[in-house]
């Protein structure tokens, strides 16, 4: 196996020649690595990392924008076939490109003694790094030629290339990086590329951008802007209410709540006439995030985001992960709610939710029994377990009874 060369006057800021040679190197001493690379790359594009191309890029361009102290704006866009994901922040590093064309390194890894609730105790829209596990861009891998245009250089990861490099047509299409000429547009730092099979398949990947980009400025509070093809979607917060706007017109309103490294959510409408409460619609189904979407299916009134650790496909809760810490902050909520509508955040009996619902519920019952959100006669909140109900209630014997 030998590594082609790169033109000689072509620039390789990130050393990409001598992480091919040590690759090849690899692949040429130990066939069966090379097998591995292939088999490894394979199980996250169709398993692991399936369908989360957008999910991986965002996460990538919120913490550039985190790397960098500035709101974040990420583009999504069609160019023919080409599918054009640029963002602001700081730009490509030397160590990103050793992570990008190695499996399981990030450079974004977070100090194995500081933890999540720790970080981001005082920060109810925490901003900290997502991705840890070095393997998120695989899911472009689906495209057989990948560039990344950056302020600082550019790369390609290119199967051909690499199979010609190899000797062999069954390669990974990431292990192997070459530079090219070329840089992001202006005013972005970064601006992966995607080589689609046609123009139908970039479309298609923008008509699913234009689905998710809502609910990732929920996830991802580093970026503040997503422009996918001509509709341009921003966040902004007034009290304890986050709108997400298309085109400076409001699409959703959430009434959020933040403890620790938690933040819950509740869809509201906006009031019926001025001084009224935000209306609260109580979901039935969602998926646990930590920012992003898990596999891990939730029934409760309330959206959580949180950040507790993930198994390295993101799509489930690590093994040491204590769940029903992620209760804190939900009474927060319910207190938020007017007294009329505090009840609908209240979790109702649920047989179909799974192990890690039945932990959250239990751990959320347990709050809300210790915390005064009940409305009472007198205005005020009480306790579930100091409380009496008593139907049809008049004001004047509520007076006599206080």
């Amino acid at each position: 196996m030998t590594p082609p060369t790169a033109p000689a006057d072509l620039p390789d800021p990130f050393g990409t020649a001598a992480l091919r040679t040590a690759t090849l190197a690899g692949w040429r001493d130990s066939p069966t690595r090379l097998a591995e690379d292939v088999a490894a790359e394979a199980d996250l594009r169709r398993i692991g990392y399936r369908d989360r191309w957008l999910t991986e890029l965002a996460a990538n361009a919120a913490d550039a924008a985190t790397a960098d102290g500035l709101a974040g704006t990420l583009q999504i866009r069609a160019d023919g076939a080409l599918l054009r994901v640029a963002n602001t922040g700081a730009p490509l590093t030397v160590a990103g490109v050793r992570a990008l064309t190695a499996l399981r390194v990030s450079p974004k890894m977070r100090p194995p003694a500081q933890s999540a609730a720790a970080e981001h105790a005082s920060d109810p829209m925490p901003a900290g790094p997502v991705g840890r596990f070095g393997v998120g861009f695989r899911a472009t891998s689906f495209a057989d030629r990948v560039d990344i245009l950056s302020q600082t250089g550019s790369i390609t990861f290119d199967r051909a290339r690499t199979a010609a490099a190899a000797g062999t047509a069954q390669v990974p299409a990431q292990r192997l990086a070459w530079p090219i000429p070329g840089s992001p547009p202006e005013g972005f730092a970064t601006e992966v590329v995607l080589h689609c099979a046609d123009a139908a398949q970039a479309a298609e990947l923008v008509a699913q951008a234009r689905t998710q980009a809502p609910d990732l400025l929920l996830e991802l509070p580093a970026l503040a802007s997503i422009t996918v093809a001509d509709e341009h979607l921003t966040r902004r917060t007034h009290e304890a209410v986050v709108t997400v706007d298309c085109d400076g017109a409001p699409i959703a309103h959430w009434l959020t709540a933040g403890a620790g490294g938690n933040r819950w959510l509740v869809p509201v409408d906006p009031p019926v006439r001025p001084g009224a409460p935000w209306r609260i619609r109580p979901l039935t189904a969602d998926v646990l995030r930590s920012p992003t979407p898990t596999e891990i299916a939730l029934t409760l009134p309330a959206r959580l985001i949180t950040d507790l650790p993930l198994t390295p496909d993101r799509r489930g809760l690590d093994p040491g992960a204590d769940l029903a810490t992620a209760a804190a902050g939900y009474t927060d909520l319910v207190q938020l709610a007017s007294p009329q509508q505090a009840h609908l955040l209240v979790p109702e009996p649920a047989l179909g939710g799974g192990r890690d619902d039945a932990i959250l519920r239990e751990a959320i019952t347990a709050e809300l029994l210790a915390t005064a959100w009940v409305p009472a006669a007198d205005g005020g909140r009480l306790r579930p377990d100091r409380t009496w109900l008593l139907p049809g209630l008049t004001d004047a014997l509520a007076a006599l009874l206080r």
